[in-house]
């Protein structure tokens, strides 16, 4: 019997035209026999707020958009600017990031939640992202308030992550300072620290302090590794 249904099921989430799937990412194909036979995922899937995804990436978008709720009534923006926009209107405060499914650089979309994380400390945001590489997640941890999701789980997994409140500790010795910030910003753009030094009118030991400290945040014990993971997080495409 179970084989029966598992053939009907597949026959009706293929495209008539090649026989292909339809593009929907992480099981977004869910039969309606298995959201009634597993009411407790529609119960914890259930968010008051309004979802706002950030995204550029259209598999991603059209899997959500085919996925049970709430996910399927999240609002998709290309560009950070609009979703908080959107936001201020329509007064949501669950935004989610994409950090995969953008055009920008990762270094870039930080900058812009680094000072939103000045300005507004109550805004804690979601990241989309892969959790391999533990130097990235430390920097992105170190940069922004945010909670970061794994993006390669399944959608129903992320609906359960969404629905658990948000855990993030604003304590402001974990995470980069402003000039520390501007430091990163510069190397990042290939200035020396003696010059970075001169431009900002510092003591060099100061801008030698700093950097100590980043790479202690960041648990990098050579300047080589943090250089080349600003190189990483500069490019156009995810450094994955």
């Amino acid at each position: 019997m179970r084989v029966v249904l598992r053939r009907e099921r597949r026959r009706r989430n293929v495209t008539p035209v090649g026989g292909s799937r339809l593009p929907l990412p992480h099981y977004a194909l869910v039969d309606r026999l298995d959201l009634l036979a597993n009411p407790a995922t529609n119960q914890v899937a259930s968010l008051g707020d309004r979802l706002l995804l950030v995204t550029q990436d259209n598999y991603l978008a059209t899997g959500i958009r085919y996925c049970p709720p709430s996910l399927a009534c999240s609002t998709i923006f290309p560009c950070l600017e609009d979703a908080l926009d959107a936001r201020q209107k329509w007064g949501s405060s669950h935004i989610i990031i994409d950090l995969n499914g953008s055009t920008t650089s990762v270094l870039d979309t930080l900058h812009q939640l680094h000072l939103i994380s000045q300005q507004q400390p109550e805004l804690a945001v979601d990241l989309l992202t892969e959790v391999d590489d533990r130097e990235i997640v430390h920097f992105i941890e170190a940069s922004c308030l945010c909670r970061i999701i794994d993006r390669r789980i399944t959608l129903s997994g992320v609906q359960q992550a969404l629905a658990f409140p948000r855990v993030v500790f604003n304590n402001p010795r974990t995470r980069f300072s402003r000039q520390e910030w501007q430091i990163i910003r510069l190397m990042a753009h290939g200035m020396t620290l003696r010059n970075i030094a001169t431009q900002q009118n510092r003591p060099y030991h100061r801008i030698i302090y700093r950097l100590t400290r980043i790479l202690a945040l960041l648990k990098l014990p050579k300047r080589q590794q943090f250089i080349r993971l600003l190189q990483r997080l500069s490019g156009n495409a995810f450094p994955y």
